[in-house]
């Protein structure tokens, strides 16, 4: 009958729990009891059978008692917590690509180490096909996003090859609409006003082979994609509009280091747009939360473009996408030209 109140008490976050709480949790196990003229006596007695079996222990000395009341009871008890026996994994013969796991002190790690151990010398020469980390980690845990969190581009617990499990980290894809009749590039945006906005205009002005768009700092993770679209549809190379603001900024030449880091061209501006938008856009406030830049940042831009982003920066402005709005793109000749191409001579 004690097992519930004795779990009661494990239960609490505190190893001290006091008088008030000891009756007031008796009640909440045995409601039946909570008018009893006997209540005292019951909780008491359930005490003293819990101290001599080790789940709790009473004070010692007269202060920790009432000084009224018949029986007196106890000021506080000490619940005894039963001591987590930590797993021994001393005697895990490690493969060379985890033996770093003798250096690690987190137990939740060690024993998923242990399993992927386990996994590799049972399975590893069964290992074919390359799959996405989400389903091997199913495979090995029974539990999908064993790996979530764990896993940085290419590396888990930065430690291991995806490859030594015979598992990658999926590019998320870059959506995108090629346009018949068009010749030109690919133009890469990761705002999806934008991207709509800018399909309805193409498909008139023809300026863009190809318009793909990756959700935010998302796209950073999608260099090999946008150079498969490049090559998929065509297009001669890739541009990038977004915000003229620091964070944007930095999204758009992180993502041209990456795709030259890929093997591809480093993206370009969508220069045009780019120059309508200094002379044009709406420029608001640069708020504390918009001004971290990594200065070199900047560099992405050719002069002068580049010289007149950084003054827009240092005036504590920027301009949002949005203001090169569908009407001003139906209303501007943006029309695709080859002296805007800076591959045109080459």
């Amino acid at each position: 009958m004690l097992e519930r109140y004795s779990a009661w008490l494990r239960n609490q976050c505190k190893t001290v729990v006091e008088q008030k709480q000891l009756v007031a949790g008796y009640v909440q196990v045995f409601p039946e009891f909570r008018a009893d003229g006997n209540l005292r006596v019951r909780v008491k007695e359930a005490l003293d059978e819990l101290a001599q079996s080790g789940v709790v222990r009473l004070p010692v000395g007269k202060g920790g008692w009432d000084v009224y009341g018949a029986p007196r009871l106890p000021l506080w008890v000490s619940v005894v917590r039963e001591k987590v026996v930590k797993p021994d994994y001393s005697g895990v013969n490690w493969l060379p690509e985890l033996s770093f796991a003798t250096k690690v002190l987190r137990g939740a790690q060690l024993e998923k180490l242990k399993v992927l151990n386990q996994f590799l010398i049972e399975n590893r020469r069964s290992l074919m096909v390359v799959v996405p980390y989400r389903e091997r980690a199913l495979e090995i845990f029974g539990d999908e996003k064993a790996f979530d969190g764990a896993v940085k581009g290419d590396m888990l617990y930065g430690k291991i090859p995806l490859s030594v499990i015979c598992a990658c980290n999926p590019e998320p894809p870059l959506a995108r609409e090629d346009f018949d009749g068009a010749h030109g590039p690919l133009l890469v945006l990761e705002n999806h006003h934008t991207f709509w906005s800018m399909l309805q205009w193409n498909r008139v002005a023809l300026r863009y082979r190809s318009i793909g768009y990756g959700s935010g700092n998302t796209i950073l993770k999608s260099a090999r994609a946008i150079l498969d679209a490049i090559e998929r549809s065509g297009a001669t190379y890739a541009e990038y509009f977004g915000d003229l603001d620091p964070a944007g900024v930095n999204i758009a030449a992180t993502l041209s280091k990456s795709l030259q880091a890929a093997g591809g061209t480093g993206l370009k501006p969508a220069t045009t747009f780019y120059q309508w938008m200094l002379r044009n856009g709406l420029r608001k406030q640069l708020g504390e939360d918009k001004r971290a830049l990594v200065e070199t940042s900047i560099d992405w831009f050719e002069p002068p473009l580049g010289e007149d982003v950084r003054l827009l920066f240092a005036d504590q402005k920027w301009i949002a996408q949005e203001s090169l709005s569908l009407k001003v793109l139906h209303t501007q000749d943006f029309a695709y030209c080859q002296d805007l191409d800076p591959f045109s001579q080459l």
